[in-house]
C-alpha cells in the first residue's frame, strides 16, 4: 500500500517573529494571517499543538481569540489543537501534562492515520 507519511519538518526553538513585536508588513495582518504566515506550515504538517503555540507567542493567541469572539468566529477553527485532541493520550492522569515528545502517536496524514514516534521525525 505505499510508505507512510512522516512529517520532517520539526518546530524552531524560538518564533521568528511575535504578535506583540511584528513590525513593516506584519503590522497590516490580522491575527489570522499572522499565524498562517509563520506558523500555517507546522499546523499544516501537524507537529504544533495549541501548547506550543502559546509557548512560543501567547499574546498571538490572545489575539485570535479576541478577533474572533469580535467577529463572532469560533477560534477553534483557527488554532491549532490542544494536545489532548491529537492523539490517545487516555494513558496518563486526568489533567496530568501529557508531552508530544514522549509518546507515538497517530498522526492524520493524507486522509489516513499513520502511527509516528519522535524518533522517526528527522
Amino acid at each position: 500500500m505505499g510508505s507512510s507519511y512522516i512529517s520532517s519538518l520539526l518546530l524552531p526553538n524560538k518564533a521568528s517573529a511575535t504578535w506583540d513585536q511584528r513590525k513593516d508588513d506584519d503590522a497590516d495582518l490580522t491575527p489570522i494571517q499572522f499565524l498562517d504566515k509563520y506558523w500555517g506550515k507546522y499546523i499544516e504538517a501537524d507537529v504544533l499543538p495549541q501548547a506550543d503555540l502559546r509557548r512560543f507567542d501567547l499574546s498571538l493567541v490572545g489575539a485570535i481569540e479576541g478577533y474572533c469572539k469580535a467577529r463572532g468566529l469560533d477560534p477553534k477553527d483557527y488554532l491549532p489543537p490542544p494536545a489532548r485532541t491529537r492523539g490517545d493520550r487516555s494513558k496518563g492522569k486526568k489533567g496530568a501534562k501529557v508531552s508530544l515528545l514522549d509518546e507515538t502517536r497517530p498522526v492524520m496524514k493524507r486522509g489516513r492515520a499513520v502511527i509516528i514516534h519522535p524518533s522517526e521525525i528527522r
